[in-house]
């Protein structure tokens, strides 16, 4: 952040077109955003001051060097990040921050985008929880989303190098051991004990990862891999601005909506569950996608076990967690546990 000079932030923002010609940043202003909770990037708030006297601000993100850091490096997060902004931001329906620079570094994985700065957007609270209602709105923007790529082989073939399948080598090979390296963590650091459903699902995890990759890889779409309401704005028109691209991936949309469901909406129960799989699916039908609830609520049954890997592995950045991250990355793993039995999902594992 020290080269971040207000001669470096003028040539971006005015070939972004975000400064007239002849405008000039005179000085700059940074500020940790976010900090505390987990991220695997970090994140500045850039506010500027313009030679006139306009003042303006930017987010600034770039790599992190903390305990996922090496996590990152092996999954490409970061270069998954830079390549939505640069192709398809703007491309899909979906709306997120403008961007006025997505660089990454061709000898390393260090990365930084620039990018709109949402401060007068309402953010949801994940630790606080999204009410039943609350999601709703998420789920039909991600219905629009998922429907984008949803079955189209050469829209997806096209995209396959950069944002991979779900059931990925690395997906197969890595994971197994950062769900086991997470899930000894979280249980360092639970205040009691998880509940039947969990233990059973954490359990039998890994040796249930290539069946919850085969489940979760057709219908093929585009999936955001990190749709939480952490990650979620709302503006006062009611739309929903989405952030964090660093977990996209090819696989089955319904995927998105468990892993939101199960780790962001607070006390769900069986009958909210099957509502909000039958709300995505109503939504898909709108937009001319196909998608049987029967189908559906199975897969998002598979999903919401899945997603548990996420929530443990967070586990892991726990020494450079605040209070509130601390709190926030148990309780993803309470909430997933409380979805996996009120959803039953456990069935599904004989």
């Amino acid at each position: 952040m020290d080269d971040l000079t207000p001669q470096w932030l003028t040539t971006v923002l005015a070939t972004s077109g975000a400064l007239a010609a002849g405008q000039r940043i005179a000085s700059v202003e940074r500020r940790p955003l976010a900090s505390g909770v987990g991220l695997t990037s970090d994140l500045f708030r850039v506010s500027y001051r313009l030679e006139t006297g306009e003042r303006g601000s930017v987010v600034v993100k770039l790599a992190a060097d903390n305990e996922l850091r090496s996590t990152v490096d092996t999954l490409e997060l970061y270069r998954r990040e830079v390549d939505f902004y640069r192709r398809l931001a703007g491309r899909v329906p979906l709306r997120t921050p403008r961007v006025h620079l997505a660089l990454q570094d061709e000898g390393s994985t260090d990365f930084v985008l620039v990018l709109e700065d949402l401060r007068c957007l309402t953010g949801c609270d994940q630790l606080a929880g999204l009410g039943v209602d609350g999601s709703e709105v998420a789920i039909d923007a991600a219905a629009r989303f998922h429907a984008w790529g949803w079955q189209q082989p050469s829209r997806l073939a096209e995209l396959e190098s950069r944002f991979p399948s779900i059931r990925n080598e690395l997906t197969r090979t890595m994971y197994p051991t950062y769900f086991e390296a997470g899930w000894a963590s979280y249980r360092c650091r639970a205040a009691r004990e998880p509940g039947p459903a969990l233990r059973a699902v954490a359990e039998g995890w890994v040796d249930a990862l290539p069946s919850f990759l085969d489940a979760l890889a057709q219908p093929a779409t585009l999936c955001h891999g990190d749709y939480r309401a952490d990650n979620l704005f709302l503006d006062a028109d009611g739309s929903l601005v989405v952030i964090d691209f660093q977990l996209v991936h090819q696989g089955c949309g319904i995927s998105d909506i468990a892993y939101l469901v199960s780790q962001s909406v607070e006390g769900a129960s069986l009958e909210d569950h099957r509502a909000l799989v039958r709300r995505y699916c109503q939504a898909l039908e709108r937009l001319g996608v196909a998608y049987p609830f029967a189908e559906a609520w199975c897969q998002y049954r598979v999903g919401v076990m899945f997603n548990l890997v996420t929530a443990v592995v967070t586990t892991l950045s726990w020494p450079s967690l605040d209070d509130r991250g601390r709190r926030l990355v148990l309780r993803l793993v309470e909430r997933a546990g409380e979805a996996i039995e009120a959803t039953k999902a456990t069935s599904l594992l004989a």
